[in-house]
């Protein structure tokens, strides 16, 4: 189908660029009530995409219009053909500026990291052996530390699929490489002298790593038990406040929306390369962040974008000055700044200090929200408390409900790193990070 897609493309009038994108997915499913199976699922599904690029001139201004349509295996030819004119004819209304796609790695003209390679993401240990044969394995990491009691899983969902991704395009791109994206979706649960509480987590992986998942929920049944024992979040109208595991991934998000080419493009930051990302007086941990096209476990993890530009790390800030912007070649190329390509994993280097020092002190410290968010844009920051803990200098006492907030721009000349380091989906940076004077809610 791929071959008589490029065929119709070259020959049809107007479709003056093209890029498609061939995905194969084979996956397992698997559906436990508790610790019994309940459910088992196989599958393969495939899936192409095209799309057509037409190019005008209006006002003397150049355009490069684009509509992105499903092309299925089972199409006739004449079917194909159809959706491509007609894709043709709807990118004339699209009105973006022109911008070139991809070449070929080492054959790119100036800017385009001429003479490099993409990276080369190394071989999961899902790709030795097929994907059935890591069921039982993955399962008896999922239920080895639900030892019973009055603590446990609930309900767990496991999803394993191998991706094999083909992206080509008009300028003679043609990049092939396959990925494997897990999923471990659970609920456990405690049986408390206050209440019952069940509490979701979310892992993403993409290598089989011995104890990773059974850890992961090693840690959740323990905050599922501090959980039924919480109190209630007191109000503190300025405090310290650590963020703990997810939701510092979450709050470095405002950083990687503001060095973004599009956020700039469209106007909505205003930072430049060697500006300061948190203001002129540094009080705390100076930020440097990179972009990776790999991440040991990472499910994003891949050699090369949607667009098919081949990817290599990239670092945007450094010690607290934005180096360059990000992206894919479209927003770069209306910058005049070298492409980086949609990167997807993030790492932030850790601090110098260990996360006991930073708990130090009275403050609370937040380890899981229903749902903690960062506005990309405002740097408003909040989410609703599930699991906190109040400190002192005496004691260290679970609580939940209540509320965080503040604003980035107002705290981040005085943010400490944890020296201990987290690894989860496509984020490694410090485990715990320490945010002054900021908002609490109480739950009474």
């Amino acid at each position: 189908m791929v071959e008589i897609l490029k065929e119709i493309l070259d020959k049809t009038e107007g479709a003056d660029a093209w890029k498609i994108i061939d995905q194969e997915t084979e996956g397992r499913e698997l559906f436990f009530v508790r610790r019994s199976l309940d459910m088992s699922r196989a599958g393969k599904v495939r899936r192409i995409s095209v799309t057509v690029y037409h190019d005008f001139q209006e006002g003397g201004r150049r355009y490069r219009g684009s509509v992105t349509a499903r092309i299925q295996p089972t199409h006739t030819r004449e079917e194909v053909k159809r959706i491509v004119k007609e894709s043709v004819f709807a990118a004339g209304f699209v009105k973006n500026e022109y911008y070139p796609l991809p070449e070929p790695a080492g054959e790119r003209g100036a800017g385009f990291q001429k003479g490099s390679q993409s990276a080369k993401i190394p071989v999961s240990l899902f790709s030795s052996r097929p994907l059935g044969d890591w069921l039982e394995p993955l399962t008896e990491e999922v239920f080895k530390e639900d030892t019973g009691g009055t603590g446990g899983i609930n309900s767990a969902e496991l999803f394993l699929n191998e991706v094999r991704t083909r992206i080509l395009n008009s300028s003679g791109v043609d990049g092939q490489y396959s990925s494997y994206k897990g999923l471990l979706e659970l609920i456990t649960e405690w049986k408390g002298e206050r209440e019952d509480v069940e509490l979701y987590k979310e892992i993403l992986f993409s290598d089989f790593l011995p104890k990773l998942i059974s850890e992961e929920v090693k840690k959740q049944l323990s905050l599922s038990r501090d959980r039924s024992l919480a109190g209630p979040t007191p109000s503190l109208k300025s405090s310290t406040v650590l963020l703990t595991g997810d939701p510092v991934s979450e709050f470095f998000q405002y950083y990687l929306s503001q060095s973004s080419a599009k956020s700039v493009y469209e106007q909505l930051s205003t930072l430049k390369p060697g500006e300061p990302v948190q203001g002129d007086n540094i009080k705390g941990d100076a930020l440097s962040l990179k972009l990776l096209p790999y991440l040991p476990n990472s499910p994003l993890s891949a050699p090369y974008d949607e667009d098919g530009f081949s990817l290599l790390p990239v670092s945007i800030i450094e010690e607290g000055v934005l180096k360059r912007y990000w992206g894919p070649i479209r927003f770069t190329h209306y910058l005049g700044s070298e492409p980086t390509g949609n990167l997807k994993n993030v790492t932030v280097l850790p601090g110098d200090r260990p996360a006991s020092e930073l708990r130090a002190g009275s403050g609370l410290e937040v380890v899981s929200f229903s749902d903690f968010q960062c506005d990309p844009i405002t740097g408003d920051f909040g989410g609703e408390i599930r699991l906190g803990y109040c400190t002192d200098r005496k004691d260290r006492l679970p609580v939940t409900g209540g509320s965080v907030s503040g604003n980035v721009r107002d705290i981040q000349q005085e943010l400490y790193f944890s020296r201990e380091v987290q690894s989860a989906a496509s984020f490694s940076g410090p485990e715990t990070i320490r945010l002054s004077n900021v908002r609490v809610t109480g739950a009474g």
